[in-house]
């Protein structure tokens, strides 16, 4: 009768019941904190899992985009207008100039800033011989 005594006394007395509500409801938002915690720490490790795959995906494939925006570039009207400006202002200062070792110095930043550059590409004849005679193709 010791268990069922403790049970009658539980009930009988008025203060018991409020006690156990109390601690089913403190049960209860522990349950609720534990579930919020959880669902916070379980967006911040999918806002880690997607930053790693957005890095990734910037490894492999940052690379070939590059590539592509430098040759539109290059292709553009405002990169090729430039290149003309420059040989152009090469070609008066080498001619400008009796300077052997000048000349040469044209030549090489001739030859280095103009090696990719489609020599089809400048439309006046003299420039585009110039070009074609300072690089040799």
């Amino acid at each position: 009768m010791g268990g069922n005594s403790k049970f009658c006394i539980i009930n009988k007395h008025p203060s018991w019941g409020v006690i156990f509500e109390r601690r089913n409801s403190m049960k209860d938002e522990v349950r609720v904190f534990g579930i919020a915690v959880s669902w916070v720490v379980l967006v911040v490790v999918i806002v880690f899992i997607l930053g790693g795959a957005g890095l990734a995906y910037k490894m492999i494939f940052a690379p070939r985009h590059a590539a592509v925006d430098r040759q539109v570039f290059e292709e553009s009207q405002s990169y090729v207008q430039g290149k003309i400006q420059d040989l152009s202002k090469y070609h008066n200062e080498y001619q400008k100039t009796d300077d052997i070792a000048a000349k040469e110095a044209i030549k090489q930043l001739i030859i280095q800033q103009f090696a990719q550059f489609d020599s089809n590409k400048v439309v006046d004849v003299n420039l585009r011989k110039f070009l074609i005679s300072m690089r040799g193709y």
